[in-house]
């Protein structure tokens, strides 16, 4: 059975809003949404979900990378080019003419060290190391099809010259695509060791952490359905003496990686911790998605972050963050999904907060966008949903975190300002493991009567439409936005 818990939340967080004041536009129905869909049948189960082929073909043999560190071997097949995420060339890069110039040292090197050691390095996440010419030769071949179909690194909005410029970006250049498919295509030759560059990648970690709180006790699945969602209420994050403060980051620590499907965390304060541990001795109770979109929760504290695979360490924009008061402590919402395992495991998440050591210049807010009357036909191939809000105030947002499951295909949001339509984010290739939360370079200014259009494209191969819900095997289509009030 399906939970529409946005609704729930949208209800309550409209109410909310009229309390308090401080809801920015997830909780106000939609304007529009559309659908081309018409037949319904029974959810489909995560089974079918898991056993749905890659809609991208890989190359043969080699191991290609997955988010939980993992390698897995493809089968031979002729992969398409994905060119409208290609980034702009970068013109202070030079490419050689032909392939027999292009060495190892001092040119593949370079590029491999920036944009691929922070994962592919000894006892890194990734399944094998990059580091040394020995071990880039070996991958070659996966090296060329990963770089030229846009799997590696993993970065999945469009960076075209119409969409706004994310932070932290890592998406490969077209010179730095070529220089590597040159290298490939001209032997891998090695060139001289006396130019090898040293280098160390920086490892994506908070720059400090305040405090490590999460689950007070394990918790295992029953294993009697593939999905089970669990809430955890956490030690107090914020001392009860001490004074308010500004979260700016956070690192979330699953416990079992292949359990963990997303996470709501929620922020309550001392009052309410109190009232849950009250009705829930051991910290931690059965729950719905969207436990805390309900009054008590939105008033007595909110969403700070969301998790999902393929996202690490959260960072706030410079000089922002979302505040918490002293006494606070975390509920941990998370929704495990068992298909990848055969039996279930014992899982304890963890969290790491940073905290501002001064005051922040901005206070952030979380909210959403949702098209919840997804239909999604059987056998459907680049069907699209689509959702449009209004703003009602004005407002400035600072980020995003894009939301589909396994048969998303495509994600778009556009933003019509002024009778002028412009890309807020486009992602032409969905990839549901490596979903992240994504920072604009500049804060995206919003008036009142701007419209966000939401535009989300699935692939249904199956036999059985699909609606929105929970489970892998059903749909979402949302965006989370980090907003501020100026």
């Amino acid at each position: 059975m399906r939970r529409p818990w946005f609704r729930s939340f949208c209800c309550a967080l409209a109410l909310s809003a009229l309390m308090v004041g401080q809801s920015f536009y997830g909780c106000v129905p939609p304007t529009s949404n559309e659908s081309t869909a018409e037949t319904t049948k029974e959810p489909i189960s995560d089974k079918t979900v898991e056993s749905i082929a890659e809609v991208t073909p890989e190359p043969t043999q080699e191991a290609v990378v997955q988010p939980d560190g993992s390698a897995e071997a493809t089968p031979e097949a002729t992969p398409e080019p994905v060119a409208e995420t290609s980034p702009e060339p970068n013109p202070t890069e030079t490419t050689p003419e032909n392939s027999s110039k292009v060495v190892y040292y001092g040119q593949a090197q370079t590029i491999l060290q920036q944009k691929c050691q922070v994962c592919h390095t000894t006892g890194g996440i990734a399944p094998f190391p990059l580091t040394t010419y020995e071990e880039s030769k070996g991958k070659a071949s996966l090296i060329k099809w990963s770089v030229e179909n846009r799997r590696m690194p993993p970065w999945m909005p469009s960076t075209r010259k119409d969409c706004p410029e994310f932070d932290h970006a890592i998406a490969l250049t077209d010179e730095q695509i070529k220089t590597l498919t040159l290298w490939v295509d001209g032997g891998t030759l090695e060139g001289d060791p006396a130019k090898a560059t040293q280098y160390t990648p920086k490892q994506d970690t908070l720059s400090h952490v305040d405090v490590e709180v999460g689950a007070q006790s394990p918790h295992t699945p029953s294993g009697k359905n593939p999905d089970d969602y669990h809430c955890f209420l956490t030690e107090m994050a914020v001392p009860q003496t001490g004074s308010a403060k500004e979260l700016t980051g956070f690192q979330f620590l699953p416990g079992v990686k292949e359990m963990v499907h997303h996470v709501l965390i929620y922020r309550v304060n001392s009052s309410y911790a109190q009232t849950l541990g009250q009705q829930h001795p051991t910290k931690e109770w059965s729950c719905t998605t969207g436990a805390l979109f309900n009054q008590s929760g939105l008033t007595q504290g909110g969403l700070i972050g969301v998790w999902v695979p393929g996202t690490d360490v959260v960072h706030f924009p410079q000089d922002t963050g979302m505040p918490m008061q002293a006494g606070d402590h975390l509920v941990l919402e998370l929704h495990y999904n068992l298909s990848n395992l055969p039996t279930p495991k014992a899982d304890q998440s963890r969290i790491r907060l940073e905290f501002a050591k001064t005051p922040v210049k901005v206070q952030l807010q979380l909210t959403l966008q949702a098209d919840f009357s997804l239909n999604i036909p059987a056998q459907s191939k680049g069907h699209e949903e689509k959702n449009t809000f209004t703003t009602p105030a004005n407002v400035r947002v600072w980020g995003l975190m894009p939301h589909m499951h396994k048969f998303g295909a495509k994600f778009r949001t556009d933003l019509l300002k002024n009778g002028q339509n412009s890309c807020f984010i486009d992602i032409p290739r969905w990839d549901y493991n490596w979903q992240q939360t994504f920072f604009f370079k500049t804060p995206i200014q919003l008036a009142a009567g701007d419209k966000l259009n939401l535009t989300c494209t699935y692939d249904n191969p199956t036999d059985q439409s699909i609606h929105w819900g929970d489970k892998t095997g059903d749909e979402m289509c949302l965006n989370f936005y980090f907003y501020s009030v100026p």
